[in-house]
């Protein structure tokens, strides 16, 4: 798997969920950076953090992650942000996602969708031998 440039940016406020996450994005060669709130997301984008992906939970306490997809969206070096929602919700009002993955689908279909959006040319996330 091609190393990407900057983490993705997980944001979950379920820590079982948030670990797991990471860990099975870490295991499939990505680099994360998690956080526990759309707040927390907001405070290390706007000092300039980077991410290349955002995998984000809509169920979040205090700001909700429709408001906080609305958020970025209303910026004009965040809107450029991909945004993939991992929830249990329904994600269809949610406007500009480059995908949605059920919490109760199988994992390989989130890192499936995570290697077709991050790749960045076509042999990423395939495995040489």
């Amino acid at each position: 798997m091609a190393r990407l440039p900057q983490p993705i940016l997980v944001v979950e406020d379920s820590t079982a969920t948030r670990a797991a996450l990471a860990s099975m994005l870490n295991f499939a060669g990505y680099t994360t950076l998690t956080v526990c709130s759309a707040e927390e997301a907001l405070d290390f984008l706007r000092r300039g953090g980077g991410t290349c992906l955002i995998i984000l939970d809509l169920g979040l306490p205090g700001m909700d992650g429709a408001t906080f997809r609305a958020t970025l969206l209303a910026d004009r070096a965040m809107a450029r942000i991909p945004v993939l929602v991992y929830s249990g919700q329904d994600a269809s009002a949610v406007p500009r996602l480059v995908g949605y993955v059920n919490k109760d689908s199988d994992p390989d279909e989130l890192l499936n969708v995570v290697a077709r959006i991050c790749a960045k040319d076509p042999v990423a996330g395939r495995t040489s031998h």
